[in-house]
């Protein structure tokens, strides 16, 4: 099984990294260009997953009505709960998957930035050494002996970093603060327009723990990445700054054209 990871994932974005790194000469610039093509990548599965999240959302007040009217009759919840999301057109599983797509990526990355002697990378003094074995037989890449381990020459990527961490962090609370901010956005659009009993206070709940998680993320990222070679949270801190981007681009797609999730749910359920 080790193996076959190695093949289909470690090695690949191996090769893609020390690519990349002949090109920029830095390794940590060379991680955040990579991240920059993982996100690319994974764009179709981002904004499905974005999309799943956002409908979830809205059929929350009804999903908590079934629950309560049939808290007695798992059978019957589960039943109806079904027939709500196929009604509705979501599908509870597919914002799940992006997730299980990068964490396969994020253990490659992890294995990558442990040097050793059975790995692709093994430390003599301020350098890295390339495995040969590791490489494909590619004419760019086969002169690539060594790689130098520090970031703009300052922090090493094999070893923790704080301020790594710290940028890490930061950057995931701006991210949340922003979904936060959207979705009090949205509470206050469907508090004009709804009216019925029990939704307002369930709306209240979801901005409780979305408030709520608008820190814990931060601080379980930093955490995480104080103890993680600081390649790792560098890694996070340029997929997190991405992602951010990638939302001010999607906002300003809506804008332009804020009818159009509206007719494509409408010519779904016809």
């Amino acid at each position: 099984m080790k193996e076959f990871f190695y093949e289909i994932l470690t090695r690949p974005l191996f090769n893609l990294l020390i690519f990349l790194y002949s090109i920029v000469g830095d390794l940590g610039v060379a991680i955040i260009v990579f991240t920059l093509i993982v996100k690319l990548i994974l764009y179709p599965l981002t904004k499905k997953q974005i999309k799943a999240q956002e409908e979830m959302k809205k059929i929350q007040p009804k999903l908590a009505k079934l629950k309560e009217k049939y808290k007695d009759d798992k059978e019957k919840l589960m039943l109806k709960q079904t027939e709500l999301y196929k009604k509705e057109g979501v599908n509870p599983a597919s914002g799940c998957l992006p997730l299980l797509v990068q964490m396969p990526i994020f253990i490659a990355i992890f294995w990558m930035l442990r040097p050793g002697p059975d790995n692709v990378f093994s430390i003599n003094q301020e350098h890295l050494m390339v495995s040969k074995e590791a490489l494909y037989n590619f004419p760019s890449l086969k002169n690539i002996e060594e790689v130098n381990k520090n970031f703009l020459n300052l922090i090493d990527l094999t070893k923790k970093s704080t301020l790594i961490a710290l940028i890490a962090a930061g950057l995931q609370f701006l991210y949340s603060k922003i979904m936060s901010a959207k979705n009090k956005n949205q509470k206050k659009a469907k508090e004009k327009n709804q009216k019925k009993k029990g939704e307002p206070e369930i709306q209240d709940i979801m901005a409780q723990q979305m408030q709520n998680m608008t820190y814990i993320f931060p601080a379980l990222t930093f955490i995480i990445g104080l103890s993680l070679p600081a390649g790792l949270p560098l890694y996070w801190a340029s997929s997190t700054f991405f992602s951010i981007i990638q939302h001010k681009i999607d906002s300003k797609k809506k804008k332009s054209n804020p009818n159009k999730n509206e007719i494509n749910k409408k010519g779904r359920q016809r």
